[in-house]
């Protein structure tokens, strides 16, 4: 925003005007020429050029000057949000049993995988600065991409995640001991991960509340969100003829787990509840924001100034020099 701190000295133009209507009257004379001949030769000299440029000079050196007192300043509002940015890594099961088609979203069946798919890509696209890592298991646990900022690219491999694609079984401690080995060199002040799975530990070499004791020590919080009921039957395709397996989340495990790492847990048993867990988590973690507003003003005064003063200078130097009158 544009304008003057002292506008009040805008007056002195009232006063101004009437000078240089008068300067520019007072310079009116007759002569009588012989001929128009001599007239023509007379306008062509350049120093009657350079006199109605001179004549100019000390009205706008008075005009510029005006301006400079009346202090033109440019207007800078600026907001500077101070924000804590989190690391977040998702801890997504994608075992056998997430294929149970027992979630339902407009009244149409879809997978548990499917289900977390949606949501997740929803929560990612909800973030602002936070960096998000994906770890998958089952059977195995991996990183599927380490801490990036980069959401397009996390919810495109969200989008890919398949039943499986770790195996068959839960390897509930060593997937979250691979996420804590992720998040122990960052210096983040908040570390969270949300573990998401409908099974108990049946894979792995690390006992689930070992990897959360670790994951403590490293400040992480471990949010669990349960999915299905503590006993559901799922297709299985071991055995030639494939059937039915039984297996259920370990509600109370989990519950330690978060309890543990000073987070919480929660149940979902559709994809309306799946949603709301995540808003909930995602307003556990907001973080205060400090909002600072300040006013930026540059001061333009000095440019006019220095042009109301060349131009001062110019008329001095035509009027004792060029234009010189000799009594």
């Amino acid at each position: 925003m544009f304008k003057f701190a002292y506008p009040i000295f805008f007056i002195l133009l009232l006063g101004l005007f009437p000078w240089i209507i008068s300067r520019f009257r007072g310079k009116k004379s007759s002569i009588k020429l012989p001929s128009f001949e001599l007239l023509k030769a007379a306008r062509e000299d350049w120093r009657v050029f350079l006199s109605e440029i001179g004549d100019w000079l000390l009205p706008l050196a008075m005009v510029f000057f005006i301006i400079a007192m009346a202090r033109p300043q440019l207007i800078q509002e600026k907001v500077v949000q101070d924000k804590e940015i989190f690391d977040i890594i998702l801890i997504i099961d994608t075992s056998r049993s997430m294929a149970a088609k027992d979630f339902s979203e407009q009244n149409k069946r879809e997978s548990r995988l499917e289900a977390v798919k949606k949501v997740v890509e929803q929560f990612v696209e909800q973030r602002k600065g936070d960096r998000i890592g994906l770890v998958v298991f089952g059977t195995q646990a991996f990183t599927r991409t380490p801490l990036t900022a980069d959401y397009e690219f996390v919810k495109r491999l969200v989008n890919d995640l398949y039943v499986g694609m770790a195996g068959d079984s839960t390897a509930i401690g060593n997937a979250i001991a691979v996420a804590a080995n992720r998040m122990q060199s960052e210096k983040t002040k908040t570390k969270v991960a949300i573990l998401l799975t409908d099974g108990e530990n049946t894979a792995g070499d690390i006992l689930p509340i070992d990897a959360a004791k670790a994951a403590k020590q490293l400040g992480i919080k471990i949010y669990s969100i349960g999915m299905g009921s503590a006993q559901t039957i799922w297709p299985s395709t071991r055995g030639f003829f494939g059937g039915r397996a039984r297996a259920g989340v370990n509600f109370e495990e989990l519950e330690k787990i978060s309890a543990l790492t000073g987070a919480k847990s929660f149940r979902a048993n559709d994809s309306k509840s799946l949603m709301e867990i995540y808003q909930q988590i995602d307003q556990l973690e907001q973080t205060e924001i400090k909002v600072e507003n300040y006013v930026e003003v540059k001061e333009l005064y000095f440019n006019w100034l220095v042009a109301g003063s060349l131009f001062l200078v110019l008329f001095l130097i035509f009027e004792w020099s060029l234009f010189r009158a000799i009594p």
